[in-house]
């Protein structure tokens, strides 16, 4: 027979474990979410190569991985990466894109998020035609992506960096594309 008297310490522990495991779920959310704010912040307003190298070494481990829609992985040095954003610096009007982490995992020092990576359209034409008609919808275009992370003695490091599925239009005038109808 199960004694409340005894038994209260271990219904107290099973009712604070879930709790505490959350928590600490969200706190890795809310900072992943600041590491990619920065680095989008910091990007929009980086003018030269060495801002860029700066941008990327706070956020990518020096050696990384990026798998590719076909599951190909590659790997990728700080300095291939600065290479790929450079032409970002003389972009004048740069998009601007946003990212909403919507899922975290925590196992001791590695992490891995799930995230929307996304961008509003001013306009475009989405019927891939050229009338008046099918030009100038808002449009929602991103995609999906999963990342791993390592806790290092400078904070949290991407190490790897992948797009579930291809950058697609998300949603039209407000409309929903993603799941398609």
């Amino acid at each position: 027979m199960f004694c409340l008297r005894r038994g209260w310490p271990i219904i107290l522990l099973l009712l604070c474990i879930p709790t505490y495991s959350w928590a600490g779920q969200d706190i890795l959310k809310d900072t992943l979410q600041g590491i990619y704010n920065q680095t989008l912040t910091a990007m929009r307003s980086a003018k030269t190569t060495a801002e860029v190298r700066q941008i990327v070494g706070r956020i990518d481990m020096p050696q990384s991985a990026r798998i590719a829609l076909d599951g190909k992985v590659t790997s990728v040095t700080i300095e291939q990466t600065v290479h790929e954003l450079e032409e970002q610096i003389a972009e004048p009007e740069k998009e601007i894109w946003k990212i909403d982490v919507i899922w975290v995992s925590r196992v001791q020092d590695e992490a891995t998020s799930v995230a929307w990576i996304y961008t509003k359209s001013v306009s475009a034409n989405v019927e891939g035609g050229g009338s008046a008609k099918e030009r100038g919808h808002p449009v929602l275009f991103g995609t999906i992506i999963r990342d791993k992370w390592y806790l290092t003695k400078d904070g949290w490091r991407r190490s790897s960096h992948e797009k579930l599925f291809p950058d697609g239009v998300l949603s039209i005038d407000g409309k929903d594309i993603v799941p398609p109808e």
